[in-house]
């Protein structure tokens, strides 16, 4: 039979201890160094995020003013476009009308 040994039961439970302080410093440093990189990370997105915000803001200001010629531009010729097809079905219409009178 195995006989009861304080002694050893003493060394036993102190290597459990050390090895469990021993994982919970281990862990401990490495998410130290986990959020460190998290707030670096962080950081650089931000400073990325206000340059890309920058650059869309002069790009919505350049395409408004794109936007707003083209539309200066395109109701004039579309007015002129309209009117040239109308005129143009009108007189095709007046030359189908002539056809069918010659066949008659």
């Amino acid at each position: 039979m195995l006989q009861y040994d304080p002694m050893n039961i003493n060394i036993w439970l102190i290597v459990c201890l050390v090895l469990t302080t021993v994982s919970i410093v281990a862990v401990s440093v490495y998410l130290i160094f986990l959020l460190a990189q998290f707030k670096k990370t962080a950081e650089e997105m931000e400073k990325t995020l206000l340059k890309v915000n920058n650059e869309l803001d002069i790009v919505n200001k350049v395409s408004g003013k794109v936007v707003n010629i083209t539309e200066k531009l395109s109701t004039p010729l579309i007015s002129a476009g309209t009117i040239l097809y109308y005129i143009f079905s009108s007189l095709k219409k007046r030359k189908n009308m002539r056809k069918e009178e010659k066949n008659v």
